[in-house]
This record gives structure tokens, sequence and C-alpha cells, in this order.
């Protein structure tokens, strides 16, 4: 794939964190490369503290490089200029691990998804309520809930998966071409998380919306990305398309990855020697 085809293109970036009282600083994320084509689904692997969160909130503008450059569009992202960065972030939306700490307290679902479209307002209509109203409708059936029902509720009233609908339908609220979902899936219960999963996939796959996939569950990581890239100690070393790259790992920190994920038939074999 040429530099031109790629969404979002990552070079060489580094993240540090600086230390305390004189003490030298946390290198987070160390020469990272990857990329990602537009309504490509691409997954971040790794353990925790490998530095797959603080990429991600590198590739959304919110931490500083220390080194490296990443590029949307075949724009570089600048961190300077503010209203590149305004439309930047209209692009480019994330998904959070904690859809109850993503969600204002005090809106209800229905607020809190006026209050985007009011504030960026990326189309017609949306300076006036109705306008608005209709447009929160239109996003409330796309992560299928019913306004009429959520719409008055607030995020305590919710349950864990409703809660990250509503974040999703407020990400898409800007028309983005990239979501960055960080863990979007771990808090939720099992059932709930295939539900969320598809919700995904039928965004991706309906919208042509690209997504940069961060989790450490291995099979969830499977069944989202067509690509995945593997992260230890802030560096990639792994990457390929994920039905090869899970069948015949290619560096032993991959292998040791997958050997980790419970496997209930190789459990009974062992069992039954």
């Amino acid at each position: 794939m040429s530099a031109d085809d790629r969404l979002l293109d990552v070079r060489d970036v580094t993240v540090a964190y600086p230390g305390r009282h004189g003490r030298d600083g946390v290198r987070a994320v160390n020469g990272v490369s990857l990329h990602i084509a537009p309504g490509e689904v691409v997954g971040l692997v790794g353990e925790s503290g490998c530095g797959k969160t603080s990429l991600g909130g590198a590739v959304m503008g919110m931490l500083p490089l220390a080194g490296g450059e990443i590029s949307f569009q075949g724009e570089r992202v600048d961190r300077e200029n503010r209203t590149w960065m305004r439309e930047y972030r209209r692009r480019v939306q994330m998904v959070f691990q904690d859809p109850m700490g993503a969600l204002n307290p005090r809106l209800t679902a229905g607020a809190a998804l006026e209050e985007t479209l009011y504030v960026h307002r990326t189309q017609p209509g949306l300076e006036t309520a109705p306008g608005r109203r209709a447009r929160r409708q239109e996003l409330m059936a796309q992560v299928g809930m019913d306004d009429a029902v959520m719409g008055a509720r607030y995020p305590h009233e919710l349950s864990g998966g409703q809660r990250q609908r509503i974040g999703i339908a407020r990400a898409l609220a800007v028309g983005p071409r990239l979501l960055v979902a960080d863990e979007p899936v771990s808090a939720l219960d099992v059932s709930v998380q295939v539900q969320i999963l598809n919700l995904l996939k039928d965004i991706s796959e309906q919208l042509g919306v690209a997504c940069l996939f961060i989790a450490h569950d291995l099979a969830v990581v499977r069944y989202m990305c067509r690509r995945t890239y593997v992260m230890v100690g802030g560096a990639i070393v792994e990457e390929g398309l994920s039905d090869t790259l899970f069948a015949h790992p290619a560096h032993p920190y991959t292998a040791t990855l997958i050997a980790a994920v419970p496997d209930v038939a190789r459990g009974l074999a062992a069992r039954s020697r």
C-alpha cells in the first residue's frame, strides 16, 4: 500500500512521560510505525502496560510526540494549529473503555448527543432544535437504541452496554473517518461484548469508517480485525493478516500470547492423559 492510499500513517512515533523530582521519564511508545487504509479495521494487541493506550492517545492528538510523526489523509497532524486540530477531531473519534466515565452524568443520553451536534454542526439543519432532535433519533437507531425510551435517561440509569452504544453514537455524530476504540468491550458482560463488537463491525462495513481497535483479548481482535499489530515494551514486534498471524506467529511473544488464551478442548485433552 502506497502512502497516498493510507488513511492514517504513524511513522517512528515515540511517546514519553516525564519523571518527577528529577527522575528519568518513561518511554511508553518507542519508535512505532503502523498504517490504516480507509474503511479498514486494524487491531493493536498487547498486555497491560505495553504502550498501546498511549499510542491511541497520540493518534488522537491528546499526547505530545517525543519523536516521529502522524499523518492523516496525507496531512501531518499539527497539534499547534487549533483550527486544524478541531477539524481533525471531527474526522478521528475515540470510543473509550469506560463508557460511564466518558459521559457527562448531568446530561441525559439524548442531551449528550444534541450537545455534540450543536457544537460541531457538521450538516445543515443542526443549528435548530428540531434538526438536532431528528438527527439524534437517527443516531440512536443506528446503534440499536430506542430514542423515545433511552433518550431521557441519565448514564446511571443505563446498563454498561447501553452506555457504550451512546458513546459510539456520540462518536458517529460528527461523521468521523476513523474510530480509535480503546478496549471498548473489556468492561462489559460477555453477552453484551458480542453485541457491541457486531455493532462496530456493521458501522465499519456500512459507513466505511476505519477503526484502530486496541485490546488485550486476542480472540476479540481476531474476530474484529483484518490486520493485527502486536506490541510489547513500547514497540511493535509483529504485524500481519490476523488469520495468518494467529495461525503461524513469527515472534515468540506472539506465540506466548496465543498460548495464554484459555482453550477448553486443549484443557480437557490434557486432563484425559
